[in-house]
């Protein structure tokens, strides 16, 4: 899974990524962990149809759509749900936490699906 990162307080985020996983049913847990690497250039190659929201506090995401709205570092994780259902994941940078996500996450027979542009 990748991650991209938005400029936050005016500076680019790098250092260590942490994912906490937990499954809201069962209590399964995972960590995953990444490195956030700048990029020389904003992000600017993403899908047209793909609208950005950067996990963040309100104010920050606010200020964010005023500037350029294309992410300036990534981080690469390895994430397997071993069970379906809704994951709470918790996103560290630096042993910071972020923000918090839900996902929802569904058994299928066939594998990997791809999101449609």
């Amino acid at each position: 899974m990748d991650w991209l990162f938005w400029t936050s307080d005016n500076q680019q985020l790098t250092g260590n990524l942490k994912i906490k996983g937990k499954n809201q049913e069962t209590g399964q847990d995972f960590v995953s962990k990444g490195k956030i690497i700048n990029k020389e250039k904003s992000i600017k190659d993403l899908p047209k149809k793909y609208k950005p929201s950067p996990l963040n506090d309100n104010n920050s995401f606010n200020a964010a759509k005023k500037h350029e709205f294309t992410p300036t570092s990534i981080a690469s994780t390895s994430i397997t749900f071993t069970e379906s259902g809704m994951w709470e994941l918790e996103v560290l940078v630096n042993e910071k936490v972020i923000g918090i996500m839900q996902v929802f996450v569904k058994d299928s027979e066939a594998g990997i699906h791809y999101l449609k542009n």
